[in-house]
């Protein structure tokens, strides 16, 4: 019984160790690219410091004051600029 025991503790830690692990299910589920948007919610935000958000990207949630546009072109040409990250 103790052999059986420390066999199958072996065999975790080895197994931990190399990456060799079981996955669980809710280790491998795809992620959500993107939280859903308000329908009413603008494509592009330009920020107060003239950045261009567009919908999905990482700062578009935090830009909170901003002038709302269609499509990032139309951001850009009014004077906005392409995020650098």
């Amino acid at each position: 019984m103790k052999t059986a025991i420390l066999t199958a503790l072996f065999a975790t830690m080895l197994a931990l160790s190399f990456g060799t692990a079981p996955v669980h299910a809710a280790q491998t589920a795809p992620k959500a690219a993107t939280a859903p948007q308000d329908a009413n919610a603008p494509a592009v935000k330009k920020s107060k410091t003239g950045i261009c958000h567009a919908a999905g990207s990482s700062y578009y949630g935090r830009t909170l004051n901003f002038t709302p546009f269609a499509t990032m072109a139309e951001c850009v040409k009014s004077g906005g600029r392409l995020p650098k990250r």
